[in-house]
């Protein structure tokens, strides 16, 4: 199995001068947790929920309501993406892919083909492969009698 059978492959995407409000309403829109980030249609960084979450001033901050949405506003995506990308091919085996999103602690991978972004693999897809697999091949169980 690859990563290209199982990776999404609609992408949604932001610019980095995208304003981190509108990126998030974008990200809740669609119901997904990572976003790539493009310069003039080159990969250039992801960003994920949490990063969102984090920069987003605490209610506990000595800051008006009106004033944290201003900020929030304010701030562009490429302010808090992470610059550096891991990333994997169509062709990698799903294997591969799942121990890179270990190895790094990150919970998706922008797929790149040729140097363009053609999709991503996230721990959604992952579980949607192991569910399709197990129901294509349900485990076997037997009753032991007792001797």
């Amino acid at each position: 199995m690859t990563v290209a059978q199982w990776m999404t492959k609609r992408l949604v995407t932001a610019e980095a001068d995208t304003p981190v409000a509108e990126a998030w309403r974008m990200m809740q829109r669609r119901r997904i947790r990572h976003l790539p980030v493009r310069d003039r249609g080159k990969l250039v960084g992801i960003i994920s929920d949490r990063d969102v979450r984090v920069a987003f001033p605490a209610p506990a901050a000595d800051m008006e309501v009106g004033e944290r949405r201003a900020l929030w506003e304010r701030l562009r995506v490429w302010q808090i993406m992470s610059r550096a990308l891991v990333t994997v091919a169509p062709d990698t085996p799903m294997e591969r892919a799942a121990r890179t999103l270990l190895r790094y602690h990150i919970s998706g991978l922008p797929v790149l083909s040729d140097g363009r972004l053609v999709g991503i693999i996230t721990e959604t897809d992952f579980l949607r492969g192991f569910v399709a697999l197990r129901k294509a091949h349900p485990a076997r169980t037997r009753r032991r009698r007792a001797r």
